[in-house]
């Protein structure tokens, strides 16, 4: 008699497992894998069976099959980029860590319930655990093993001893993993499936968030701040110019949006005032009557009325508005410290493509040429590779929004910590346009890419060579300046 492949799978939510710092509690993991692996070996004994081949397979050799959920949920919370490198090193190592207590358990299953009736002549039997078979499997391809020194996210577990454990009393399952599609039981979970990203729909989020940016805008002025804003313009025209609070117009700075970061452009229509004098209008019409009324004192019912008026007009002229410089809320906001390209401010009435430009030029066309693009994303690479090789980069922050750089920092200074550097060498082998919207492009871009890990005294850690990396970009535009806003690895 034939024998049918049975699945006996169940799938831990990871994301119930983090603790308020944001780490993964090992300890309760390992018992929750405890009961999971007792319970599969349950579910073996009492299922129900259509076919007697489904049964003899699945009480001969006893697989199980303990995946995971939530993954992306983890990288959330250690803040960590999916398709990074730092991801990897989180996910082997959380991952040794779970197949090291499956093979725990299910050894200890062994001791009380006995070793699978089809064990003898398994790998097991011969000594050989799944650690072993990836190794192998490098040998095989003939590539070099990921292997870390030490354990930065998770304890240090005994193989050895295992191995000896495994070798008295054998294991009470063949197959003790698997990775587990969870598509359904994981949004009942509230929680991502299995070891796949969060889906994101680019275009939705974009205008989620520019409704969202000027929702938060307003509420954070309040009608205060809208008279605020009004009594700035109208001023404008006058002979006093009123200083501008720079916290106040820097909405980037002050909401805390998700990534992929970056304020969206707002399209502002350009109006032409003709040859209509405001300033003999401002004055005649409107400063010096109501100058004329506060000088009489007059009552706080006028008084009152004459506030909501002017809170009307700025709600109605506050529309009116004039860009500010482009690179003003780069210098302010991102802490890698860039030299001033522009030596003095330009007037207001100075269009913006008669300014002056730093050396990398900054991509201020409407409909940019893909030559223009594909410059942009090469002088992003060439600015990230400065600063993770401890270099200063004064393109970075021009050339991508803060959420970006703030990234590169963030990696920059877990390698500080750990007294090393990276050498990184990217080009653009191919590249296509996706999309192209006022606001929003696209493209995708095959790079040839490599790189070292060295520590300081330049022993090298690791390293990786890839001809042929295919990645997603994304640019934003925002007040006539386009910028990277995020970019997707491996898409």
């Amino acid at each position: 008699m034939g024998e049918t492949a049975v699945c006996n799978l169940s799938s831990v939510n990871l994301k119930t497992h983090l603790k308020n710092n944001g780490k993964i509690d090992l300890k309760l993991l390992s018992k929750t894998i405890a009961t999971q692996m007792r319970m599969l070996d349950n579910v073996v004994d009492l299922n129900f069976y259509p076919t007697k081949e489904a049964q003899k397979a699945n009480m001969s050799h006893r697989p199980v099959g303990a995946g995971t959920m939530g993954w992306a949920d983890v990288f959330h919370s250690y803040k960590i980029n999916f398709s990074s490198k730092e991801a990897v090193r989180l996910s082997d190592e959380l991952y040794e860590f779970i197949s090291y207590h499956c093979l725990l358990n299910s050894n200890k299953l062994a001791k009380e319930r006995g070793k699978y009736s089809s064990y003898e002549g398994s790998k097991w039997s011969e000594g050989i655990l799944p650690i072993d078979t990836y190794k192998n499997l490098m040998d095989y391809l003939e590539e070099k093993p990921i292997i870390y020194k030490g354990k930065q996210y998770v304890l240090e577990t005994d193989w050895r001893a295992l191995r000896d454990d495994i070798g008295l009393h054998g294991m009470r399952n063949s197959n003790t993993m698997a990775i587990a599609p969870t598509a359904t039981i994981s949004y009942i979970q509230g929680c991502s499936p299995s070891v796949e990203s969060d889906p994101v729909d680019l275009e939705a989020w974009f205008a989620d968030r520019d409704v969202q940016t000027y929702v938060e805008s307003l509420e954070k002025k309040g009608a205060l701040g809208i008279a605020k804003s009004s009594f700035s313009f109208l001023s404008s025209f006058s002979g006093e110019k009123p200083e501008v609070d720079d916290s106040e117009e820097d909405l980037e700075s002050n909401t805390n949006l998700p990534m992929p970061g970056g304020v969206p452009d707002y399209e502002e229509e350009e109006t032409d005032f003709g040859q209509f004098n405001w300033q003999e209008f401002f004055h005649g019409r409107i400063q010096d009557p109501i100058l004329k009324i506060l000088s009489k004192r007059t009552s706080s019912i006028l008084g009152a009325s004459l506030g909501l008026l002017l809170v009307g007009l700025g709600a109605s002229l506050g529309v009116f508005d004039f860009r500010d410089d482009p690179l003003k809320s780069i210098r302010t906001n991102n802490q890698i410290a860039v030299e001033e390209p522009i030596t003095s401010k330009p007037e207001r009435e100075e269009p913006l493509q008669e300014m002056k430009k730093p050396e990398l030029n900054l991509l201020i066309a409407s409909e940019p040429s893909e030559e223009e693009i594909k410059r942009l994303i090469q002088f992003w690479l060439n600015g990230k590779a400065k600063v993770l090789a401890g270099q200063e980069s004064e393109e970075l922050p021009i050339v991508a929004r803060s959420s970006l750089v703030e990234r590169v920092q963030l990696e920059r200074t877990k390698d500080l910590k750990r007294k090393e550097i990276q050498r990184i060498n990217t080009s653009i082998n191919s590249f296509k346009l996706v999309s192209q919207t006022p606001k929003r492009i696209e493209v995708k871009v095959n790079l040839s890419y490599s790189d070292q890990r060295l520590k300081s005294t330049g022993e090298i850690v690791s390293e990786t060579s890839i001809p042929s990396l295919k990645v997603t970009y994304i640019l934003g535009r925002e007040k006539n300046l386009w910028q990277l806003v995020d970019y997707i690895s491996g898409s």
